[in-house]
């Protein structure tokens, strides 16, 4: 009993240097992105600074109001578990928020904070993963198509995936390399609200295994 209580309290002791680890790794993902999206607004004011410097060819014209590049994006999604994932689990749900700077007309960048939840039951008992994601994603955007009023793109990312995983065993949580490419398109409905449908490949790179979901989501940005 007392050897048990001591591996219990050992166990106990491991998963807090394993939280307090993925959460320092989390505030060093944020501030980098963070840092960079800084960078790249200080770049884009230098450029309109430049700009606004030309001579001006009509100065009874009236002055245009630039629209904000910063935006914000909510979606909602299932994730289809696929290569070396548990076999107990058949989909996941969850979601996204995003934080993002448009570059220029075709380049964004964005922050994705995602989570999707799994559940199922294999031969040990009941089992669940909660899955979240911090990925940094490039969006490419081809314009919108002539005559159909949407705008496919493309994205590519690579984060870092928090996997806290819940069994009969016990509870464990682990942090992983992750990759995503994908695809989607774009709609308008106001001024500043567009709608978006996407789907992605996913790599989470465990130690020695991948592992691959694909997230299909469904959602809204908002211009700020």
């Amino acid at each position: 009993m007392i050897l048990r209580t001591i591996r219990s309290k050992q166990g106990d002791v491991r998963f807090f240097l394993v939280k307090f680890k993925l959460r320092l790794i989390m505030k060093k993902v944020l501030l980098g992105f963070l840092l960079l999206l800084s960078s790249v607004s200080l770049l884009h004011a230098a450029g309109s600074s430049a700009d606004d410097s030309a001579p001006a060819t009509d100065s009874t014209a009236p002055a245009a109001q630039t629209a904000s590049p910063y935006y914000f994006e909510a979606a909602i999604g299932i994730d289809f578990p696929g290569q070396n994932w548990q076999s107990a689990y058949t989909l996941g749900v969850g979601g996204r928020i995003s934080g993002g700077y448009i570059l220029d007309k075709d380049l964004s960048v964005q922050l994705d904070i995602e989570n999707y939840y799994f559940s199922g039951t294999n031969m040990a008992g009941s089992i669940s993963d909660s899955e979240l994601r911090l990925i940094p994603t490039l969006h490419y955007n081809f314009g919108e198509m002539p005559g159909l009023g949407i705008s496919p793109y493309l994205l590519a990312g690579i984060g870092l995936d928090f996997q806290a995983s819940s069994s009969v065993p016990g509870s464990t949580t682990v942090g992983n390399m992750d990759l995503c490419a994908g695809a989607g398109a774009e709609f308008p409905f106001l001024s500043h609200i567009t709608g978006f449908v996407e789907a992605k490949l996913n790599f989470v790179l465990a130690y020695k295994v991948t592992g691959i979901d694909i997230p299909v989501l469904a959602g809204v940005r908002f211009g700020l």
